[in-house]
């Protein structure tokens, strides 16, 4: 278990910081309920031996929500108890500090919960204690050992558990009493069943009370939690999940299609017959009621205004235009009537992307124009490729609504996306239809296209400017791989001056109030970092930015910008000659450990993706340059591949390099076949150029 996931381990339900001043009553209270010794599996302290090399094991894990219900006012009494034995100074390292940010919800459980009105105080305990190999027990005493520190952006508490020893074992909790007014902003709860270390004992248990319904699936061949009992009306459903072999996380995985794992809800049950019920899979009559899809909404407004544009667009009247072009006019029309139109009035920080919660007013007001226009459709449902790919998920957490016709298939109008992408989550995936025009004959399920084009092309212009390389670049970028530019270097201007109306009356009246020098240093910032990012170095600064097109429209589908900037760690000077580590010029290229060689998970990633890299180095007067050669690679199978070269043209040193996935998802059992265009990346970029003195 790393730092990462031992900060999620020990504070995952920590919303609000406000509860830290609790009555030594009320601590004490929470501590004998934890440590009574009442559970059996919180008193052993030998391991299997099957697992005595390991670093460490959990010898229990227990996590416990209960919910309630008072009036209007709903609340849940829930925490996590761990005891793990330590068997190596590995182990001691990593548990002997835990941090957390102080007065953080963003890290929470309930991750769609926020301050403010539907959010109250929350009451958090937390307790530590050691048992030595000899029994004794020292509780880790927090006003001691709790100290506080800050970091650029957040405050953090850390906890120190002191005087730690191979055979130790840790025991320690977390427990939070929390009201909240809206049950929907609770959210998914996800737990992992399996961790990097064993886990011997581990058991889950959820407890509602009777008018709400337990919305629950299990991943990975787990079982679903099964009802224990009812108390006083209260319905507790539970599952042991022991026996739980450590891993070691790849990269690569989505641990929800590869761990078992758990995700769980709790919503009110409009109907009866759900009220106290495990619920796992929802029927189409609840899909089309959960996602709002069959109340197709009659938006004449919206109807009367994109004909008018796309009449006045093409010339011709609607009804005489080719169904192919209503579609796609339509999508971009519906981009900018909610995409643009409404969300570029927003605030700076909330213009980006249109959120899959719309698709109840975004797909209910397409299917009334399609209607009008009598085109067939159907409404369709899919599960994000890292969250799940079984039917019964739909409908929970983690889905996109899409719309199909008989000519496309169509997302939603995310406000950079274009009409022949989809999001790269729900691409590959199976979708279910559930709702239809009645004009559609195609399957109820089918699986979504994997959409290929995602490339990076990058010229740079290099010189060596004492001990430094300056670098000029020009970037152009394609399909999924635009997401990462477009959120970070479009500003709120840019998208106004690249709407599909950029003359429309409301965002003219807006346009002064997009400052433009804010968004001119916000994407500075963010380019900075970028650069650092990808060169693992610092900068001082962007020396020059060019946003060439946004690649927001169909003229100009590709992002295009040119920067300049300046790499100080690249250069090394050896008396009178230099060395340029040129390899690293096309960026960090990932480095497969001994330990990760072998591999029995498969390879999950976003989509099918390439880089090139055009690099023109400028060969110093006075200088003669060696180890071209050297640049020169080529390896390419069905999974993918790394080819490059190296020439020298007069004063000029040009190396070419394409590195390319040919698709999201590989077998363990091709891993190796990955390994090895893997490794010569990474050993391209161990390459150097010599400059050496002339003896002119």
């Amino acid at each position: 278990m790393n730092k990462t996931q031992r900060i999620a381990l020990l504070l995952l339900c920590v919303l609000i910081q406000t509860g830290w001043s609790q009555s030594k009553k009320e601590i004490r209270k929470v501590e004998e309920l934890m440590w009574s010794g009442n559970d059996p599996d919180f008193a052993v302290t030998k391991i299997p031996d099957k697992w005595k090399n390991e670093s460490a094991v959990f010898i229990a894990r227990k996590l416990s929500d209960e919910y309630w219900l008072n009036a209007n006012t709903y609340g849940r009494i829930a925490y996590r108890h761990y005891r793990v034995k330590l068997l190596d100074k590995s182990a001691v390292e990593e548990f002997s500090e835990f941090s957390f940010l102080k007065g953080s919800h963003k890290m929470g459980m309930f991750k769609r919960a926020r301050q403010g009105r539907w959010a109250s105080k929350d009451k958090v305990f937390v307790g530590f204690k050691v048992i030595k190999p000899n029994g004794k027990e020292e509780k880790i005493d927090l006003h001691t050992n709790m100290v506080e520190m800050q970091s650029t952006k957040n405050d953090y508490k850390k906890v120190a558990i002191p005087n730690l020893a191979p055979g130790d074992i840790i025991d320690y909790y977390h427990y939070v009493e929390q009201k909240i007014i809206k049950l929907y902003y609770l959210g998914f709860n996800t737990h992992n069943l399996s961790d990097q270390h064993p886990i011997l004992k581990q058991h889950i248990s959820i407890t509602i009370p009777p008018k709400l319904e337990l919305r629950c699936d299990v991943l990975g061949n787990a079982p679903l939690p099964t009802l224990e009992n009812s108390r006083k009306r209260l319905k507790t459903y539970s599952h042991s999940y022991n026996n739980q072999e450590g891993y070691v996380k790849p990269i690569w995985i989505y641990p929800n299609k590869t761990i078992p794992t758990i995700r769980w809800r709790v919503l009110w049950a409009y109907e009866t017959k759900n009220r106290g019920r495990l619920i796992n899979n929802l029927s189409n009559t609840r899909l089309k009621k959960h996602y709002q899809v069959d109340l197709i909404k009659n938006d004449n407004n919206m109807y009367k205004e994109f004909r008018k544009w796309a009449e006045k667009k093409n010339s011709k009247k609607l009804k005489e235009l080719p169904r192919k072009t209503v579609l796609k006019d339509l999508f971009y029309y519906s981009r900018f009537y909610w995409g643009e139109k409404l969300r570029l009035r927003r605030t700076y920080k909330k213009f980006r992307s249109l959120q899959s919660s719309m698709a109840s007013n975004y797909f209910s007001r397409i299917g009334y124009v399609l209607r009008k226009l009598k085109i067939p459709f159907d409404i369709s449902v899919a599960v994000f490729r890292h969250v799940g790919d079984t039917e019964r998920q739909i409908g929970f957490s983690g889905c996109q609504v899409l719309l199909r016709t008989p000519d496309a298939l169509i997302g939603p109008p995310y406000i950079h996306i274009m009409y022949d992408e989809l999001p790269f989550r729900v691409q590959g995936v199976k979708a279910k239809v559930i709702y239809s025009s009645g004009a559609m004959t195609k399957p109820k399920m089918f699986t979504t296209p994997i959409l290929p084009n995602n490339g990076v092309q990058t010229t740079l212009d290099v010189s060596v400017d004492q001990q430094a390389l300056k670098l000029k670049r020009n970037t152009q970028v394609s399909g999924a791989n635009k997401y990462r530019f477009q959120t970070r270097l479009v500003t709120q201007l840019d998208m106004a001056n690249s709407s599909l109306i950029p003359d429309h009356p409301y965002l003219v009246e807006d346009k002064p109030k997009y400052k433009k020098e804010k968004g001119r240093k916000w994407r500075l910032g963010n380019l900075k970092k970028l650069i650092e990012d990808e060169y693992d170095q610092k900068i001082e600064k962007v020396e020059s930015f060019e946003l060439v097109q946004p690649g927001r429209t169909e003229k100009h589908r590709d992002m295009i910008f040119k920067d300049a900037f300046t790499l100080n760690a690249f250069v090394k000077k050896v008396g009178p000659n230099y060395i340029i580590e040129a390899g690293k010029l096309i960026g960090g290229q990932v480095e497969i450990k001994e330990n990760q060689r072998t591999r029995k998970y498969d390879i999950y990633m976003d989509y099918p993706r390439s880089f090139e890299h055009t690099i023109n180095f400028q060969v110093p007067a006075g200088y003669e340059v060696k180890g071209v050669d050297k640049f020169n690679f080529k390896v390419e199978n069905e999974t993918g591949g790394f080819i490059s070269s190296a020439t020298k043209e007069g004063n000029k040193v040009i190396i070419k390099s394409r590195k390319f996935y040919k698709h999201n998802f590989e077998k363990a059992e091709d891993w190796d076949k990955m390994v090895k265009f893997l490794d010569a990346a990474y050993q391209f970029t161990q390459q150097k150029l010599l400059l050496s003195k002339t003896s002119d």
